[in-house]
């Protein structure tokens, strides 16, 4: 029981180390994403001008705090985007749309520090290699503990019986 219970405990602290590098590779992206929106949100205030800046803004930072009906605001997105399907001199074609897209992922893989990225993954790589040698030792000295214990009652019951056989004659 107990070599089983050391098992359990050493795979809960894996996941347990697993899901906090998870946690801390998803802050990193997330900043990565948040800048990359910043930067997308400009670009689209750029796009539209000074007269429809106020509906991009809508919903934006400033208006977080304010609660507001989830089913109007994606009824609204539906309808905008509708219009701006139905209007041709809005709608882009589409290799422009996809080279654009492929134009804003390309900046936004600019803005990540692939050195870095790989320094991290390697740290991680190295460390949950060590937790896998450390478990594997660990498991190796419980099998050797166990083997011995095993010899120590065969070495009793060997002598128990020597024992036996002694006060019997």
């Amino acid at each position: 029981e107990r070599g089983i219970e050391v098992g359990r405990i050493g795979a809960w602290h894996e996941a347990k180390a697993r899901a906090a590098e998870v946690m801390e590779l998803a802050r990193d992206l997330a900043s990565h994403v948040r800048d990359w929106l910043d930067r997308a949100a400009d670009r689209v205030l750029d796009r539209l001008g000074s007269g429809q800046g106020e509906l991009a803004l809508a919903g934006g930072r400033d208006r977080r705090d304010q609660e507001s009906d989830l089913a109007s605001r994606l009824k609204e997105a539906w309808e905008a985007r509708q219009r701006d399907r139905e209007t041709p001199a809005a709608a882009m074609p589409e290799r422009d749309a996809s080279d654009d897209l492929a134009a804003r992922l390309r900046e936004a893989a600019q803005g990540i520090d692939r050195e870095a990225l790989a320094d991290r993954a390697a740290a991680l790589r190295e460390g949950r290699e060590a937790e896998e040698r450390q478990v594997a030792e660990d498991a190796a000295r419980e099998r050797e503990m166990e083997r011995q214990q095993e010899i120590e009652k065969e070495r009793d019951s060997i002598a128990d019986r020597d024992r036996d056989r002694g006060h019997s004659l």
